[in-house]
């Protein structure tokens, strides 16, 4: 086991993608073959924190982002939860969507896009400013990650599938 000064070029956003395959084989192999996924992880979770406070919004946005939600609220399909219902187009089009997507306004449309609009003008710079920061997040991501990470010999991994294996490959002892 070796600790190599990042010289394979993982970039921060391979850190998540790295994570994630930590945390799918966790349960797997010998100790000789945990050990090192658990101190990597270790690093890897400090890191991602400190990305993690670069994306998040300032106070302002998130005032914006709560009182645009209530606007929608009060405007947009719900379901029978009273969670506003999304979808993957406009206007109620596509797919019904979990997490992301767009609201349908079915409530008072002419109301809901004047107050979205005075909304807008109101947090403009807060958005602005948000906007920015999102776009610097995507050029960190694409920078190289400034973290040591553990390397693995080919003979102390488990038995796991191409896909395991290949989220893995980084830390693969070369």
């Amino acid at each position: 086991m070796t600790t190599p000064k990042n010289e394979k070029g993982i970039t921060n956003a391979d850190l998540f993608r790295l994570k994630n395959a930590i945390q799918s084989v966790k349960e797997k192999g010998s100790n000789k073959f945990k050990l090192p996924l658990i101190l990597n992880e270790m690093k890897i979770d400090e890191h991602l924190k400190a990305l993690e406070e670069l994306r998040k919004p300032s106070e302002k946005f998130q005032e914006y982002e709560q009182k645009r939600r209530e606007l929608i609220l009060k405007h947009a399909e719900l379901d029978e939860k009273g969670e506003i219902k999304l979808y993957t187009q406009e206007g109620g089009n596509g797919q019904r969507a979990r997490d992301y997507g767009f609201p349908n306004i079915v409530k008072n449309k002419k109301e809901f896009d004047e107050k979205n609009k005075a909304l807008q003008e109101e947090y403009k710079e807060a958005i602005e400013k948000q906007k920015k920061a999102s776009e610097e997040f995507e050029k960190t991501l694409s920078e190289q990650a400034d973290i040591e990470l553990k390397t693995i010999a080919f003979e102390d991994f488990p038995e796991m599938s191409y896909d395991e294996m290949k989220g893995l490959l980084t830390i693969l002892e070369s």
